[in-house]
């Protein structure tokens, strides 16, 4: 089954702008400035493959929660092709529960970049935490004494400043983000499709080319806990999932409650999942009173939302972590995209994922702001979605109603 519900399309518009993966010019010529600065600076690359694995290395994610998952595939190509090597992350303090309590990781570190800061706090605030944790980490790190890192991030900001500064004598990376000149084994983004696993693969082969050759693609989560699933019963409701973390990938709210209405008409029963009040409220307003929902948004914890998405016949939902989960959990999803992105690249890595989008000349607009517009998601119709959800549905699934959460490290096995 082709898991991209969509038509031919033209070739996308590249988002490199002069080698950086901005938009902003601003930033791209402050990276560029930066950069140049850098490059004056003794130590050169050696680029070379790593004669023999590293004792320790460190994995450098970036992003939220759904950029965590995705790093979470290349963990069993780390124990197929060096088994003996120790395994660290360093991700934003929100991404830590996504890989907390895995086997394959034996320690996290997290630093929260006064960029990525989602709460509400001010600047202030943002830049006093992004210190005192950066801190933290780099004196966690240094102790560690990892041997290699590879920042799988490709945007700023990344992590290749402080992996430089904790001295960590070999750095892989992508030049994207800017800090390039501070790696050992620097990687020029190519706009060359493929999905941005594949990319985290392609920059391991760059210490080892057997991870090129090694296992197939698939998310690795923790086993979902015993009990973590609220009580649901399994494979006996469908998911809805309608917040994103950027507010423009969201489907219209009348939208959602008229497709709510539908699959309560045809005898589905509902639980909505979300984080944040507004979130909550958004789910109440949808379920407008109607019998056949359960709104669990803001009330789950990470282990309960991964053991309520495991545990679900199907998922519906925006660009967002959760279609992300359906898929780590082999659970049958149907994600909502927007056209900011290439859908290829981010959609949930899994054999029953259908993505749909409304097809505009415009997209992908590789544009963190979107358009005021954004008919690339606000265009999508009702009876569309509801045909998709009915189609996997339909379609049968391996091993039984809803998935559940497999053991990471099961789709490579160890390389010579």
């Amino acid at each position: 089954m082709d898991p991209i519900a969509l038509p031919p399309q033209p070739a996308p518009r590249s988002p490199l702008r002069g080698g950086y993966l901005a938009s902003n010019p601003l930033l791209v010529g402050g990276l560029r400035a930066v950069d140049v600065l850098l490059a004056a600076l003794p130590g050169g690359r050696d680029g070379a493959p790593l004669a023999r694995p590293p004792r320790r290395l460190l994995l450098a994610i970036g992003g939220h929660l759904g950029d965590a998952v995705i790093a979470s595939a290349v963990l069993p190509l780390v124990a197929a092709v060096w088994p003996e090597t120790e395994v660290g992350v360093l991700a934003g303090s929100w991404s830590r529960p996504v890989l907390q309590g895995h086997p394959l990781v034996r320690r996290i570190h997290t630093v929260d970049h006064w960029k990525l800061i989602r709460s509400g706090t001010g600047w202030r605030d943002r830049l006093r935490r992004y210190r005192d944790t950066r801190r933290r980490a780099l004196a966690e790190i240094e102790e560690a004494g990892y041997d290699a890192a590879v920042d799988l991030h490709p945007y700023f900001p990344n992590s290749i400043p402080l992996l430089r500064r904790a001295g960590i004598p070999v750095r892989a990376g992508f030049t994207s983000g800017g800090f390039g000149p501070l790696l050992t084994h620097a990687a020029a983004w190519t706009d060359s499709g493929g999905h941005m696993a594949d990319h985290h693969r392609a920059l391991l082969a760059r210490l080892d080319p057997r991870f090129g050759r090694v296992g197939t693609l698939r998310y690795a989560l923790p086993p979902c806990p015993e009990g973590a699933d609220g009580g649901l019963p399994r494979g006996g409701y469908v998911v809805v999932h309608m917040g994103a973390g950027l507010p423009l990938k969201e489907w219209p709210s009348e939208k959602w409650h008229a497709l709510v209405g539908a699959l309560l008409a045809e005898g589905h029963t509902l639980v909505f999942t979300g984080s944040g009040a507004e979130q909550r409220e958004q789910a109440e307003r949808t379920i407008g009173g109607r019998a056949g929902c359960r709104n669990l948004c803001d009330r789950l914890r990470w282990d309960e939302f991964v053991g309520a998405v495991a545990g679900a016949r199907l998922v519906v939902s925006v660009d967002s972590v959760a279609g992300h989960l359906a898929a780590g959990s082999a659970v049958p999803a149907v994600v909502l995209f927007s056209g900011m992105n290439r859908i290829d690249q981010w959609r949930p890595l899994g054999d029953r994922v259908r993505t749909l989008t409304h097809p505009v000349p415009c997209a992908p607009c590789h544009l963190s702001r979107g358009c005021a517009e954004m008919a690339c998601i606000r265009g999508l119709e009702v009876g569309e979605v509801l045909e998709a959800v009915r189609a996997e549905l339909r379609a049968p699934l391996a091993g039984g109603a809803g998935g559940a959460a497999g053991p990471p490290g099961g789709a490579a096995a160890p390389v010579a």
